[in-house]
């Protein structure tokens, strides 16, 4: 279907279904552990997306640096518009989600220690953005014990 989507979408000139077909694509190529196909599709995707930020370009970013984590690869512009993306939309938590299992991966393939951990601080930082999202930050700041681990984390990650 994806391939079907693909065709069509290049036959009218819809750049938005051929990235949408290309994402999925990526996305099933992610799953069956083919990773070079992966990343080369969801790199055509990311290149069909227009300037606007939406679920699909986090969901893109997030499949594409998957495969490369996969791979033992990152690239750490990808990881910072991903993030960048997912705090404009509020896409937080699924960004954590997504860096978390990149850092395993990476770890899982033997990729630098610390390249894992970095990506995995990563996670931790969008986790907690996603977490203070609804919280009143004047009340919020109030409290000793919620500053000291903002403190500590943001400590720990830099």
């Amino acid at each position: 279907a994806y391939k079907d989507a693909l065709a069509i979408g290049r036959q009218i000139g819809d750049d938005e279904l051929q990235q949408e077909a290309l994402g999925g694509l990526g996305g099933l190529a992610f799953r069956r552990g083919r990773w070079g196909e992966a990343i080369r599709r969801f790199g055509q995707a990311l290149r069909r997306h227009g300037d606007l930020d939406n679920e699909a370009l986090a969901e893109d970013l997030g499949g594409l640096a998957l495969s490369r984590a996969a791979r033992g690869q990152v690239v750490e512009a990808e990881i910072q518009r991903l993030v960048d993306v997912s705090g404009v939309i509020g896409w937080d938590r699924h960004a954590a989600e997504e860096l978390a299992e990149c850092a395993l991966l990476l770890a899982g393939v033997g990729s630098d220690v610390d390249e894992a951990l970095s990506i995995a601080a990563v996670a931790i930082i969008c986790a907690l953005r996603d977490s203070l999202a609804g919280v009143d930050k004047e009340s919020a700041s109030d409290d000793a014990s919620f500053e000291t681990l903002v403190r500590t984390i943001v400590k720990a990650v830099n």
